[in-house]
């Protein structure tokens, strides 16, 4: 088998024996030991297979009314409030993203914002 410190070198599943009962099977891609949650948060993960988007954009939204919160104010165009369940409202009405009773749609709201982010349309940045 091929091997290289770069990625992209295995472009196909690759068995190789290693003993009389042991293979390794060579796959494409990086396994990960973080949570579908922590890659979303870095972009690194599709806002629509999270479990649990509105959890993931709460957190965000906690992280940016700490660090950041012109770049919500300058997006949405909405008052950041220092409680993230407030703004994450105040976003969903702004976009007008109502569910079934006139509600905000909570799980579309933080979909949109996580896409946001992942686009690059949500600039913030700092340093841990």
């Amino acid at each position: 088998a091929t091997t290289s410190p770069k990625p992209g070198m295995t472009i196909g599943k690759q068995l190789i024996k290693l003993d009389e009962r042991i293979f390794l099977i060579d796959t494409p891609g990086i396994i990960t030991l973080e949570l579908p949650e922590d890659l979303a948060l870095k972009g690194s993960w599709i806002p629509d297979k999270l479990e649990d988007p509105v959890e993931v954009a709460l957190k965000f939204i906690e992280k940016l009314i700490e660090k950041s919160p012109k770049s919500l104010e300058d997006l949405y165009k909405v008052k950041v409030l220092p409680n993230p369940v407030e703004t994450l409202e105040n976003i969903g009405n702004k976009l007008n993203f109502k569910a079934k009773g006139g509600d905000v749609d909570y799980d579309r709201t933080a979909k949109k914002i996580l896409w946001d982010w992942l686009k690059g349309n949500l600039k913030a940045y700092w340093l841990e």
